[in-house]
């Protein structure tokens, strides 16, 4: 049976956390706590998703009966999503290098509307719900939050002009 955007896109969220890597410019001012590291977990879940998406889309190429993700819907569905980071520590500094290693909780806000969305169409195809998915994953689940700890770190790239930021999640 067809599996529902909104449940790729809620599924990608929570996956993500799994583990993932990714460079993304920052500015000299940026650091574990900045909004361009907010910005770019943003960037890695909806990039994520969409990669799955398209994979998902190539895997049942051949098969006409397959459902075929729209990328723009997944796009406005990861849009209505909230990530907020707190609890935001740099656990460690690199004394040879200016790489800081960093831990925060991550978390996810999905709309009610949108989990109703998800679970109604997972439970037409026997499947758990988003939210045992994500207990089942580590996360600590409360309503419409999906809360995570991740680990991350940013360094100063050898231009010495921008910081990479490179993901460790650790699940």
């Amino acid at each position: 049976m067809k599996k529902p955007t909104y449940s790729l896109a809620v599924i990608g969220v929570l996956m993500i956390l799994a583990g993932c890597d990714k460079g993304k410019r920052f500015s000299s001012e940026d650091s574990c706590s900045s909004d361009t590291a907010k910005s770019t977990i943003r960037e890695i879940l909806v990039t994520a998703v969409e990669d799955s998406a398209r994979e998902e889309n190539k895997r049942n190429s051949s098969n006409p009966n397959a459902l075929r993700f729209d990328l723009a819907k997944i796009r406005a569905t990861t849009s209505q999503i909230g990530i907020d980071l707190s609890d935001v520590v740099t656990s460690k500094n690199d004394p040879n290098s200016t790489k800081k290693f960093c831990e925060a909780k991550i978390t996810f806000s999905i709309p009610a509307s949108v989990l109703l969305d998800a679970n109604s169409l997972r439970k037409d195809v026997n499947e758990i719900s988003i939210q045992n998915v994500a207990e089942d994953t580590g996360f600590r689940v409360d309503a419409d939050k999906f809360s995570h700890k991740i680990s991350y770190s940013v360094q100063l790239t050898d231009d010495k002009d921008t910081r990479d930021w490179y993901n460790s999640y650790k699940a």
